[in-house]
C-alpha cells in the first residue's frame, strides 16, 4: 500500500512509510464519499502544508484514491487523521450549471457537465439517449442526478505519472452493479455472519403492482390523435410460466406478480397476499417491467437485514459482490451485496464488510436525492394528461415528462415538481416559451428594486424634511435679526433724542 502526500496544489510532495502509521482504514460503501483514517506517532506529525492523501486503489489497479484532510486529532502520544474523497468535496463547490436540458447518452451528458472541472469520463456503460435538466445545481448533485436517471454506481479514482510525482487524470467512474457474482452462500444465524440491524415485517409485500412509463393513448386511426389522458404501461399482457422456466408464475391479464411461498410464510393470517404499488418511470417495455418487478419483490417480501463480518470469514469480498442468503426460519433464500467494506490497509485480512440491506441508507447524500425523486414521482406519477385546444386543432399537455410526440402548434405544460411549471410550444420539437421560475425571479427582482425605490422616496422625503427644517430656521434667524436692527435702531433714535434734550 502506498501512501502519497499532497499540498493545496495538489502537488505530490511526499510519501509517508508504513513502519511509521499505527493504523490506517479506509472505508467506502456504495454511492457515498470513502473516509480514511490514519494515526501516527505524535513525532511524525504530519506538516501544515500536507493538505491531500492519495492511496493505492485496494480494487483497480494502476489508479489512486485522492483525501482531503479534514481533521487532526491530537491523543497523548499519537495524531489521528480523518479525511474524506477530495471529489467530493471538491465537485460540491468547484462550480455549477446554471440550465442545462440535453438529450443525449450518459456519457455525454457527463462530459458536458464535468467540461469546467479537472476531473474527466473514466468508465462508463453505454446507454440510450435520455431527457434530463439540470437547473442550478452543483456538479456533484448534477453527478447523483445522473446517477438517478440511469440507475448508475459512481466512483472516482486518480492516475500518477511512472515517476510518482505528479497526477495525470481525475476521473469519474460510472458502473451498472459493481462487484461480482461469487456464489458464496451464508446461512442466516451462522457464526460467519452477525446481524447488525433488523427490520420488523410491517413493510412486507409478497406481490407487487408494477407500472411503467406514462404513454399516450390514442383514439380512432390517427395515433396523433389522444383519447384525453395518459396511463402508465402494465405487464398485463405478459405470461411467466415456471414450467418454462420463469421464476414465478403470472397468467396473461394479471396486472400483478405475486410469490406464493412468501404469500404463505409471512402473508396475511387469512392466506391473502399483502400487495404493493411499485413505479419504474423509465421502463417502457412490458417484458422489462416484469423483470423489474420481480427484482423489486425479491427484496420487498422479506425482512430486512443488515449483516456484518470480517474477510477472514467470509473468505475475498469487495464492494458491490454479490452472494445469496438462506434463511430457513422463513423459508426464504435471497441474494444480497456488500454494501460497505473497511479495508485494513496495513493488514487486509482483518478487512470488515457489511452487507444485507443498507438500513443505514438514509444518511446516503445519493440515496436521500433519489428517494427524493422516487416521492415526487409516486405522488405526481407522472401522467401524461392530454386536452384539445381552443382552435380544435393542437394538443395540450399535462405532465412531469415530455410527451413521446407532438404536432407543430401543440402547447405542453411541463411540472417541475417544485411547485413551478414550465411551457413549451412544439415547433419540430419542443421549445422552451417561458418558465414561472424565471418569472418568480423577475417577479422577486421588482419586488426589490421596488422595495428600493421605496426606501429611496422616503429617504429623499426625510432629506427634504430636513431641508424644510433647515429653511425655517435660517427663516427664524432671518426674524430674530430684523427684530435685533430693529430694536437697536430704535435705541440708537432714543439716545439721539436724549442727547437733543440735554442740550
Amino acid at each position: 500500500m502506498k501512501f502519497f502526500l499532497l499540498d493545496k496544489q495538489q502537488n505530490i510532495i511526499g510519501r509517508l512509510s508504513e513502519e511509521y502509521i499505527l493504523e490506517a482504514t479506509f472505508t467506502e460503501e456504495i454511492n457515498t464519499a470513502g473516509e480514511l483514517l490514519i494515526t501516527l506517532p505524535a513525532k511524525k506529525r504530519l506538516s501544515g502544508n500536507v493538505i491531500h492523501v492519495l492511496i493505492t486503489n485496494p480494487s483497480k489497479d494502476h489508479s489512486y484514491l485522492m483525501f482531503k484532510i479534514i481533521k487532526e486529532t491530537v491523543k497523548d502520544e499519537e495524531v489521528e487523521y480523518t479525511a474524506v474523497e477530495s471529489a467530493y468535496d471538491e465537485l460540491t463547490s468547484y462550480g455549477y450549471i446554471q440550465d442545462k436540458r440535453p438529450t443525449a447518452n450518459a456519457q455525454t451528458i457527463t462530459e458536458m457537465i464535468l467540461k469546467d472541472t479537472r476531473w474527466h469520463v473514466g468508465e462508463i456503460p453505454d446507454t440510450s439517449e435520455t431527457f434530463i435538466s439540470f437547473y442550478y445545481l452543483s456538479v456533484l448533485d448534477c453527478l447523483k442526478k445522473i446517477v438517478q436517471t440511469f440507475d448508475f454506481e459512481i466512483g472516482f479514482d486518480v492516475l500518477i505519472n511512472d515517476d510518482e510525482n505528479q497526477i495525470t487524470d481525475r476521473r469519474v467512474n460510472f458502473y451498472i452493479k459493481q462487484g461480482e457474482q461469487t456464489g458464496k452462500r451464508f446461512e442466516y444465524g451462522s457464526n460467519l455472519l452477525s446481524v447488525k440491524q433488523e427490520q420488523d415485517t410491517q413493510n412486507i409485500y409478497t406481490a407487487l403492482v408494477g407500472r411503467g412509463k406514462g404513454v399516450q393513448v390514442s383514439g380512432g386511426d390517427d395515433d396523433n390523435t389522444p383519447d384525453g389522458y395518459g396511463r402508465r404501461i402494465t405487464f398485463a399482457d405478459v405470461e411467466w410460466s415456471k414450467a418454462n422456466g420463469d421464476p414465478l408464475d403470472k397468467p396473461k391479464g394479471q396486472e400483478w406478480l405475486e410469490d406464493p411461498d412468501a404469500t404463505k410464510q409471512l402473508g396475511f393470517s387469512d392466506g391473502h397476499m399483502r400487495i404493493g404499488l411499485e413505479v419504474f418511470e423509465d421502463v417502457d417495455d412490458p417484458k422489462a417491467l416484469l423483470q423489474k418487478t420481480y427484482e423489486a419483490l425479491k427484496t420487498v417480501e422479506r425482512p430486512q437485514v443488515q449483516f456484518s463480518a470480517s474477510v477472514i470469514n467470509t473468505g475475498e469480498l469487495h464492494l458491490g459482490d454479490r452472494v445469496g442468503i438462506t434463511r430457513n426460519d422463513i423459508g426464504i433464500a435471497y441474494e444480497t451485496r456488500v454494501f460497505k467494506v473497511q479495508h485494513n490497509l496495513l493488514d487486509e485480512t482483518q478487512n470488515k464488510i457489511d452487507l444485507g440491506d443498507n438500513l443505514e441508507q438514509a444518511n446516503n447524500l445519493s440515496y436521500q436525492v433519489s428517494a427524493l425523486q422516487s416521492e415526487v414521482t409516486n405522488n405526481t406519477e407522472g401522467i401524461i394528461t392530454v386536452t384539445q385546444s381552443a382552435n380544435g386543432k393542437n394538443k395540450v399537455y399535462y405532465s412531469s415528462t415530455m410527451p413521446a410526440t407532438g404536432s407543430n402548434g401543440d402547447v405542453w405544460y411541463k411540472d417541475l415538481g417544485n411547485g413551478e411549471t414550465e411551457m413549451y410550444i412544439y415547433d419540430n420539437g419542443w421549445q422552451l416559451v417561458i418558465s414561472t421560475e424565471n418569472l418568480h425571479k423577475i417577479e422577486d427582482e421588482i419586488k426589490q428594486q421596488q422595495t428600493a425605490l421605496d426606501q429611496a422616496v422616503q429617504d429623499a422625503n426625510a432629506a427634504s424634511a430636513k431641508a424644510d427644517g433647515l429653511v425655517a430656521q435660517v427663516g427664524d434667524a432671518n426674524t430674530n435679526a430684523q427684530k435685533a436692527l430693529t430694536t437697536a435702531q430704535q435705541n440708537q433714535s432714543d439716545l439721539s433724542q436724549a442727547k437733543l434734550d440735554l442740550q
